[in-house]
């Protein structure tokens, strides 16, 4: 495939998403090369230079222009040999050409455009809201988050949403306009389904998690698709991405009151409580963490399942510096 279509694929990515196919064909381009990343990582500066504010652009059209150019720039002259010319320069010079391209058709349209209208909902600490987007999708707000999303959708190319914080979405179904979620770290695209994502400022990492449906994960040098029942974990400095297969039976659990627990080891229950209750809690002994628990409790009550790993493991309960300790015990015979 030659290097205009990868870049081709580069600004589709952003602009309304890739097939499974070209998403795999991309990948494996990116990681050919550092030159490759660095010609993505221009194109994608431009797009969000732009604000993503843009009517669709006729890719295929202004390719065919970019082509036809190139080809008559790098013909060959009496002045300059076929043997002179340098490879790697003229591929620079395609993929910086295609990046002045993008920017002149923004620039361009840029008066025809209509601005975006945002509006931003936040949520206090230990509160939950649910918030109506003008599309019809729902949104979940977990404490201490924030959400921001066009009103004149209609209007736009997209549905883009901003997120600070942790969110469960159910997306109204629109084939026509792709639904997009932007955290620090990830992007997450949607054409109709339910999933949670997780992007606190105070964490190393972007979760995301998927109940229905399919979503797709786009960083910089990564694009994944994800099935129900799975679950991505991104570096928000390295951006590097991690799936897994957790199943769906806890995504967005702090949407309700209860909390079940089915065999899990004794230190994923200790993360989990952690997060529901935002309380650093901490497994002294590490002898324990592959122990496996079972409950379920209709009211997610933090004194009450405390009392329950006390009375299954022999833990003892230490409150102190801030913390919650759990110490010594052992697993239940």
């Amino acid at each position: 495939m030659a290097t205009e279509k990868y870049l081709h694929l580069v600004f589709k990515r952003l602009a309304e998403g890739l097939t499974t196919a070209e998403a795999k064909q991309l990948k494996a381009w990116l990681e050919a090369s550092a030159e490759n990343q660095r010609a993505a990582a221009e194109i994608e500066a431009i797009f969000k230079a732009s604000g993503q504010d843009v009517p669709p652009v006729d890719i295929p059209t202004e390719l065919n222009a970019l082509k036809n150019r190139l080809r008559v720039e790098a013909a060959p002259t009496t002045e300059f040999a076929v043997t002179h010319r340098n490879p790697k320069r003229l591929w620079w010079a395609a993929a910086a050409a295609l990046v002045v391209l993008l920017a002149a058709v923004f620039v361009f349209r840029q008066a025809g455009t209509l601005a975006s209208e945002w509006e931003t909902v936040a949520s206090g600490p230990q509160q939950n809201q649910r918030v109506n987007l003008p599309d019809g999708s729902r949104v979940w707000l977990n404490s201490d988050s924030e959400i921001s999303y066009v009103k004149n959708v209609d209007e736009q190319p997209e549905r883009q949403v901003r997120l600070t914080g942790e969110a469960f979405f159910e997306v109204a179904k629109d084939p026509t306009k792709p639904f997009d979620v932007e955290t620090d770290g990830c992007q997450v695209r949607v054409l109709g389904t339910s999933f949670n994502v997780r992007a606190r400022a105070s964490e190393p990492t972007v979760e995301v998690a998927l109940r229905t449906g399919r979503v797709q994960i786009s960083t910089k040098s990564e694009i994944a698709e994800l099935w129900p029942g799975q679950q991505a974990v991104v570096a928000k400095n390295t951006r590097k991405m991690e799936i897994s297969t957790p199943g769906d039976t806890h995504i967005a659990e702090w949407r309700t009151s209860e909390m079940t627990f089915q065999n899990l080891p004794l230190a994923a229950v200790v993360e989990r409580l952690s997060r529901r209750f935002e309380q650093n809690i901490v497994l002294g002994n590490a002898a324990l963490s592959d122990c496996r628990y079972s409950g379920y409790f209709p009211k997610a009550d933090l004194v009450g399942i405390l009392a329950n790993l006390e009375a299954v493991f022999g833990v003892n309960i230490e409150r102190k510096a801030g913390s919650i300790r759990l110490e010594g015990g052992q697993c239940p015979r």
